[in-house]
């Protein structure tokens, strides 16, 4: 299994963000300097590092396309989003609500039922102060109690839903209906 670690940044609120600029070297670096602490000057070198004006479909060929290679194999892919909130994890995994970017995830499956594979088993999980909340969970009623699992089969959470998808217009309509508190 191979690990690979990007960042992704969208347009800076300069208060929202606390005064943070963001210089992009090249490819791989990001550089960045607090406006009201210029002494705090930080570099950090990663696999790729995608500029707020990154297209989805440079970002899908990058992060989503190794996920396919994988699942086509028959391995299990992992699309981890981490940042705080409001930073844009759910839309670059689940897409604009406009429907003007396609996220991660359905870019993945589009690739697979492109191919003609499928169905696929979905999960998909928050982790907020070291709880687990199911995103394909009703919002109303209680919730689950979710579990992080560690086997020789892999990782897995139980009793996270676990959708059984076969075309991607499926997750489409989930997405609409159910992941609307994501932040």
């Amino acid at each position: 299994a191979m690990m690979r670690v990007f960042a992704r940044f969208r347009e800076a609120g300069s208060e929202r963000e606390g005064g943070l600029i963001a210089a992009f070297p090249d490819e791989r670096t990001v550089e960045t300097t607090f406006v009201r602490r210029p002494d705090q000057n930080f570099s950090f070198t990663l696999d790729r590092v995608f500029p707020p004006r990154t297209s989805a479909v440079e970002i899908h060929s990058q992060c989503a396309e190794p996920a396919v290679q994988s699942l086509a194999a028959g391995q299990h892919a992992i699309i981890y989003a981490y940042g705080h909130g409001g930073s844009g994890k759910a839309t670059t995994v689940f897409g604009q609500r406009d429907g003007k970017e396609q996220g991660l995830l359905l870019s993945v499956l589009d690739s697979l039922c492109a191919q003609s594979l499928g169905p696929f088993v979905v999960t998909a999980v928050d982790i907020y102060r070291e709880t687990l909340r199911d995103l394909f969970a009703p919002k109303s009623g209680s919730a689950a109690s979710l579990k992080l699992r560690d086997s020789a089969a892999g990782s897995s959470v139980e009793g996270a839903i676990e959708l059984v998808i076969a075309e991607p217009s499926e997750l489409a309509e989930v997405s609409d209906a159910e992941l609307t508190s994501i932040g």
